[in-house]
């Protein structure tokens, strides 16, 4: 069995660092010992600019850092060599700690012999646009320069350092928008929440959480969805089964409150690597759906009869196309055949004088006085 040495451990525990940022300051506490280094810095840079946008250190204090970070990195003599270097490029140059070097001596005095440097190596982890990833060694004045050995640990170690680094920050930045989507989640005037197949409510948005508390035909209980009629509950679950399946199906259907007015429900199937699985709390890979719930307002039946001078089925149909049900659901909820629909739908186009559906649910929508949310509602 091979021997797993300190460099093997220490490479793992980069990429443990990478979903624990805990466990990065041990980390580069071990890359220091490995180098046999009394400090050890990991800094990115703007290369144009020379702003350092982001450093970390072992052995500094936060003075220090912030001291070099805003004005030694420009006096450093070192800059020059690392902006210049490739990638995977070890630097170690004696000359840069010469104090007889007239040039270095503001940086030695003023910064490095103060903070107990005296001997420097280092090389570029990796270079992306006008950006450079690059780690610093640092070792005390009076101890032995760097040598072949701590290139061939740099050699060994600075291809995880880069990608560690990398996954770390894509992982920094999905996270942000990860924040940043339930925060517009919130903003949605929609209520919408994710469900996995059991019913467990895994994310409400506020919208959903104001619906819950509320008198609409859903509420949450003991962190699960609850229906509050048994037909209901049915029709949920059937639909949540469908939305989780291995190949999942959208489900859309009306209910009613207990106070008569009606509700839309829409099950919507969330596939693999969706965002709001993220979003969302819960086991990773778990199948899991969105649920809209729309509160319907629909056209007065009536007053769209005296309005278009239309018959009580042409009405009927009219405010279920208006408040957003398709023809063939509202067949099947009437009782009667998508034939008999069209029917009647060609009867509405040709009294509304419209070309399309479309314009047809436009038209009844957009006259003032006929949308009204307290109307009889469609049955559950």
């Amino acid at each position: 069995m091979p021997t797993i040495t300190h460099t093997d451990a220490l490479i793992a525990q980069l990429y443990d660092s990478v979903l624990d940022d805990a466990v990065w300051p041990s980390t580069l506490a071990g890359i220091a010992r490995l180098f046999d280094a009394s400090t050890a810095t990991v800094w990115r840079c703007n290369t144009r600019t020379l702003q350092i946008t982001d450093f970390t250190a072992h052995g500094h204090d936060d003075r220090a850092m912030t001291l070099y970070a805003t004005h030694y990195v420009t006096l450093d003599p070192a800059t020059p060599k690392v902006l210049a270097a490739g990638t995977g490029q070890w630097l170690a140059d004696e000359v840069l700690m010469d104090a007889r070097v007239r040039e270095h001596q503001p940086y030695l005095h003023e910064f490095a012999l103060p903070n107990g440097i005296g001997r420097v190596g280092g090389g570029k982890v990796s270079t992306e646009s006008d950006t450079c990833l690059y780690l610093g060694l640092q070792r005390q004045p009076g101890t032995r320069p760097f040598g072949t050995k701590a290139l061939r640990n740099f050699q060994a170690i600075a291809p995880h350092l880069a990608r560690a680094h990398k996954l770390h920050e894509h992982i920094k930045h999905v996270n942000h928008g990860f924040g940043l989507a339930e925060s517009v989640l919130d903003q949605l005037s929609a209520p919408l929440c994710v469900l996995n197949l059991k019913g467990r409510v895994l994310m409400a948005n506020r919208a959903a959480s104001m619906v819950f508390a509320t008198d609409a035909p859903l509420t949450v209980r003991d962190g699960h969805l609850r229906a509050a009629m048994p037909n209901l509950h049915d029709q949920l679950q059937a639909a949540l089964t469908r939305a989780c399946a291995p190949s999942p199906q959208g489900s859309d259907w009306r209910t009613v409150s207990q106070t008569g007015i009606a509700w839309r429900l829409s099950m919507v199937p969330l596939p693999q690597g969706h965002g709001l699985h993220h979003v969302s709390e819960g086991a990773a890979g778990t199948p899991r759906a969105l649920l809209v719930i729309g509160r319907v307002e629909r056209p007065d039946v009536t007053r769209l009869r005296l309005h278009f001078g239309l018959t009580r089925a042409e009405a009927d149909l009219l405010a279920a196309l208006a408040s957003g049900e398709s023809a063939t659901a509202y067949a099947n909820r009437r009782g009667v055949t998508v034939a008999t629909v069209r029917t009647h739908s060609a009867a509405l186009l040709a009294k509304m004088n419209c070309s399309s559906q479309l314009s047809l649910v436009a038209l009844a929508r957009s006259l003032p006085g006929l949308l009204t949310s307290d109307a009889t509602p469609f049955p559950s």
